[in-house]
């Protein structure tokens, strides 16, 4: 489930334009994950991975997700992955970059 939902989040970000790495050496690092498993997922069933990001701060924020099997509608796992933004170059922390901001207008801010 861990793998499925990192290629989730990179699904996610490619689908508005964010570059995990960017040229000037700032990319997105996941900084801890938490998952709660609701239901048994078997090899081959279908999910739906909803995905959505939540509580921006100065340098990053939560992607989360919602892992549902759509042929019974059943709550698979909820799951959250805190990031920051990070210069690879420098390896520092850095601001989200406004680019980033301007995509998710309508997300909460945790001060």
């Amino acid at each position: 489930m861990i793998s499925m939902i990192s290629e989730a989040r990179a699904r996610f970000l490619f689908e508005y334009g964010v570059s995990e790495t960017e040229g000037d050496g700032t990319g997105i690092i996941v900084t801890d994950l938490a998952t709660t498993y609701r239901a048994e997922a078997h090899a081959r069933d279908q999910l739906l991975f909803e995905v959505g990001v939540m509580d921006f701060n100065k340098y990053g924020g939560d992607i989360i997700f919602r892992v549902t099997r759509p042929k019974d509608k059943t709550l698979v796992a909820m799951a959250k992955q805190g990031f920051v933004f990070f210069n690879y170059k420098t390896s520092q922390v850095v601001a989200m970059p406004e680019d980033f901001r301007t995509k998710f207008e309508r997300v909460n801010w945790v001060d």
